[in-house]
């Protein structure tokens, strides 16, 4: 009974084995064979097995059973899944082979031949008859460099109908002829498959479709694209629209071409086609990151950055334009990152303007979306993660960003075409706004900006068009007042920075008031100190200027003692100050340039002015002999000669009473 049932069980486990072992013979074929026997033929097959491979040797069918004899020691097994040769050493050319058992239906079966380096001949016999193979011309193969002639990389059918007149065949032979001179890469990337021709004929049909369907767009996009450009030449983002498109449209150009021959191509179409389709990858990134900065506010697109991209793309292309195509294929993965790289940073700076509520952004970043998810796509097609995508989704999804860049660029014509008829047809009123904004500009300029320096009637004349303020710097006869608080330095530190700022703001504030009163000009402030012209930019007669002057010192005097009430009431420190004036000659004007200038006077008169208020006591006003004799005799009072630092020769100076209505002739001092 135990026995019956260990039995039993042991029968049962050798019937799974078996069941196991049948179906791994389909699945994970033995070196050099599938057997077919198991396949039902619903969908096709990947021959994605352990193919024998002889390096260095076209085989042809009629050696194929010579071969297996005399040259097993020649050919060798590429590991299961894998159909790559990478990068080949020489000879660089070789046949590939693979044998197909129990094959069945072959009036309905075709091969579906993926991608090969750089030429390929297919060769399809049964065993029984290697005399008739069906062959299939991917390019020229041939052993050297000038004896093959490349193929772009593409898709064939090879239909298998006439071998389902031989019979009995019970064995298929694949053989595949590939040489790889003009391509850094050798070998098969994407092994034949086996299923029904209507199944390959329709995803043949489809792509052809995409190409021409991809193709119309981005000529559309590209004429559409041109054609704003030529209107709105200073619209470089329509050019840069322009650009990318064509650079598209002639990769699924020479894509489209590919697909629809099989013959191979001559040494400069072979350049083209590579440049162009690993060109675009890149250039068409770049163009549009350069279309961006329209789109975006200032600041969201470094302008290093953009730089950094053109410099890398640029030697990229150089890199393609001045090598041999089998040299730069060795850097396609670089090409391809360099255009990812690209476009992640478009979608980081359209991210970045979403968040600042930019306009235009969304309908930039769906269609950047769509071109990066086909880029990924098709890179991971391209090592092999995932299987062929033949409805050409990287196409669509760099058509699809394309197309949406030019709709941004359309509508931001068709904004620019309604301003400029709402101008045309509201000139009148919009000159108006215009008028009145610039009149208020005017107005704030005046009120805010040349009233703190300038008397109000020369304000009153600069806004009216009648003075300008950069005017030519000349010599005129001015009167100079200069003014300053007498230890100030030392009453600033015993008081503190904040109480400081305070008093003397209020003392400049005071003294602007009545210097504008007088038609005095303040040339700057100096500290504590205030240096004030009379006479310019407003003409006057010097007795006129001097007379101004006196008036104006005193009631700055005046000022300040009103202010040393206040702050002794707070108490404050009181502050004493020193007048000092002449009239002179001077150069008066605009000092400077376009970025910055001063309306200033020079010369010995305004240095004279600074040393006779060194000279002066606290509360005094002293003036030259110069400015005294414009003045009545009983205002002035002599007050010695000095000899002033930095001032050749000694100079009379006169101490003037406040000016007063029925003025009095001043008292002598006594001790």
């Amino acid at each position: 009974m135990h026995r019956s049932l260990w039995q039993q069980g042991y029968l049962g486990v050798l019937i799974s084995m078996c069941w196991w072992v049948s179906g791994l013979l389909c699945a994970a074929p033995m070196p050099g064979r599938f057997d077919l026997a198991l396949w039902d033929q619903a969908q096709h097959l990947n021959l994605d097995g352990q193919w024998l491979y002889l390096s260095g040797r076209f085989m042809e069918p009629h050696e194929f059973e010579h071969s297996l004899v005399h040259d097993a020691e020649s050919i060798r097994v590429l590991g299961a899944g894998v159909s790559i040769q990478d990068r080949a050493d020489a000879p660089r050319y070789g046949t590939y082979i693979l044998r197909l058992h129990h094959p069945q239906n072959l009036a309905d079966l075709a091969l579906f031949h993926g991608l090969y380096y750089s030429s390929a001949k297919s060769q399809v016999f049964c065993r029984n008859q290697p005399h008739r193979p069906l062959t299939l011309d991917l390019g020229q193969v041939g052993a050297s460099l000038t004896s093959s002639t490349p193929k772009l990389s593409t898709f064939a059918i090879q239909r298998l109908a006439p071998l389902a007149a031989i019979s009995p065949c019970s064995e298929l032979i694949i053989m595949l002829q590939v040489s790889s001179f003009h391509h850094t890469w050798a070998g098969m990337w994407l092994p034949p498959r086996l299923g029904p021709t209507a199944e390959f004929q329709e995803l043949l049909a489809q792509q052809e479709q995409s190409y021409a369907f991809i193709l119309g767009i981005l000529l559309f996009v590209s004429f559409y694209g041109a054609s704003f450009a030529w209107r709105r030449r200073q619209e470089k983002t329509a050019l840069y629209v322009a650009l990318g498109a064509l650079l598209l449209g002639l990769r699924i150009a020479f894509l489209y071409h590919a697909a629809s021959t099989d013959a191979g191509s001559s040494p400069w179409l072979w350049r083209l086609e590579n440049l162009f389709i690993y060109g675009a990858g890149y250039l068409v990134p770049y163009l549009s990151l350069k279309s961006l900065k329209d789109f975006l506010p200032n600041g969201h697109l470094p302008r290093r950055l953009e730089r950094m991209m053109g410099v890398l793309s640029a030697g990229a292309l150089l890199i393609q334009l001045l090598t041999p195509v089998h040299f730069w294929t060795n850097y396609a993965g670089i090409f391809l990152m360099l255009g990812l790289g690209s476009v992640a940073l478009i979608i980081y700076f359209l991210i970045r303007a979403l968040c600042k509520r930019a306009d235009h952004v969304w309908p930039h970043l769906i269609g950047v979306l769509f071109a990066f998810s086909g880029m990924v796509l098709e890179m991971l097609v391209v090592y092999r993660v995932i299987d062929y995508l033949p409805l050409n989704i990287s196409g669509y999804g760099s058509a699809i960003w394309i197309s949406l860049q030019l709709q941004l660029t359309a509508q931001r014509f068709a904004d620019a075409l309604e301003k400029s008829e709402y101008l045309s047809s509201h000139l009148q009123e919009e000159v108006q706004k215009q008028t009145a904004k610039l009149t208020d500009m005017n107005r704030y300029i005046a009120e805010n900006v040349l009233r703190r320096f300038l008397p109000p009637r020369v304000v009153s004349d600069i806004v009216a068009g009648k003075r300008t303020l950069d005017e030519k710097a000349k010599s005129l006869e001015i009167t100079v007042l200069f003014a300053d608080l007498c230890n100030f330095t030392q009453i600033s530190v015993q008081q503190g920075p904040e109480r400081t700022a305070v008093v003397l703001n209020s003392f400049l504030v005071q003294m602007t008031e009545t210097v504008f009163e007088h038609n005095g000009t303040i040339d700057k402030f100096l500290g504590d100190g205030v240096l004030i012209l009379f006479g310019a930019p407003e003409p006057m007669e010097p007795s006129l200027q001097a007379e101004a002057a006196w008036r104006c010192a005193t009631r700055m005097l005046e000022a300040l003692e009103s202010l040393n009430t206040f702050w002794q009431s707070q108490g404050w420190s009181v502050l004493q100050m020193r007048m000092g004036m002449h009239s002179g000659p001077a150069v008066v004007g605009s000092f400077g340039g376009p970025m910055r200038s001063d309306y200033t006077a020079i010369g010995d008169t305004v240095n004279l002015a600074s040393r006779i208020q060194n000279a002066a006591e606290p509360n005094t006003m002293l003036v030259t002999e110069e400015m005294a004799r414009h003045l009545p005799m009983q205002a002035r009072r002599s007050h010695g000669s000095y000899q002033l630092k930095g001032i050749a020769g000694s100079q009379v100076l006169y101490e003037l009473a406040p000016w007063r209505p029925g003025i009095l002739p001043l008292e002598k001092k006594t001790g």
